[in-house]
């Protein structure tokens, strides 16, 4: 649970006025979730790669809605949006 808070965290800093660079006309680049979950950069998110969030390993079945083993990026964004709900 720790993990997804983490995670839903770093979600709402990126998407926030506060995740911006003030310097300038500069933005921070905001951190892409999916991309740093899939580590082998091939598209997907594998159930190794998950492992690397708890939470995520908990609900993988549930959120892979078309059974592959694999989560594309939205099925892992339509995860995040489910967890922003339960944590809010």
């Amino acid at each position: 649970m720790k993990k997804l808070l983490t995670t839903v965290a770093m979600v709402v800093i990126a998407s926030s006025p506060a995740g911006v660079a003030t310097a300038g006309t500069t933005e921070m680049p905001k951190p892409n979730l999916f991309e740093m979950m899939d580590i082998d950069q091939d598209g997907v998110i594998s159930q190794q790669e998950a492992a690397e969030d708890q939470s995520l390993v908990n609900e993988f079945t549930t959120v892979d809605s078309d059974g592959d083993k694999k989560l594309t990026k939205e099925e892992y964004e339509q995860y995040l949006a489910q967890a922003v709900k339960k944590s809010g």
